[in-house]
This record gives C-alpha cells, structure tokens and sequence, in this order.
C-alpha cells in the first residue's frame, strides 16, 4: 500500500511539472509572437517542409514585414515513396516569407 501511495504522488509531481513547463512555454511564446500581431505586416500560415529523402513535415510559419519571427512543427508528417515528386515550384518550396 505504501508503495502505491509514494508511485502515485510520484506520478502526480511528474504531471504537475510537466503541465507548468507545457504552461509557462506557451505563455512565453503567445507573448513573443503577440507583441508582432500590432504590426500590419504580421501574418501566419502552414506549409509543409521536405526533405531529400520526401520526408514533409507541416510548420506553422509566422512573418512580420517579410522575415521569419518564430517556426512551430505542427506535428504533421509524411514519408512519400522515393519516385514522388514535390509539384511545387522552387521558389514556392523555398520561400518562408
């Protein structure tokens, strides 16, 4: 029994931190990214991003006046099969903002 309770507050004080960290992450970077948002040239989208191998992995891309201010991985991913071909143009696959 006393090892059931010491295993549980153990897990409870794991998920404790975990959630500050998750919180305080977040909050630190709502307030980078909003302190951008006054700007009329702030803006934000998603665009997949492959590599060599066609491994594409979804971010969230946020801009301000043309220059990259912060990248998020949404947590979107796929392995395409060696003969794909991305149909994107250069300029588009390379161009963030």
């Amino acid at each position: 029994m006393r090892n059931i309770l010491i295993a549980s507050a153990a897990l409870l004080m794991i998920i404790a931190g975990i959630s500050i960290l998750y919180i305080e992450r977040n909050h630190l970077t709502g307030n980078f990214i909003s302190s951008f948002e006054k700007s009329n040239n702030f803006y934000s989208y998603t665009k997949a991003i492959c590599n060599t191998n066609n491994y594409c992995r979804d971010y969230e891309i946020f801009c301000n006046d043309n220059k990259v201010v912060n990248i998020n991985p949404t947590g979107n991913v796929i392995q395409f099969p060696s003969h794909w071909k991305d149909s994107r143009s250069i300029e588009i696959r390379e161009k963030l903002c």
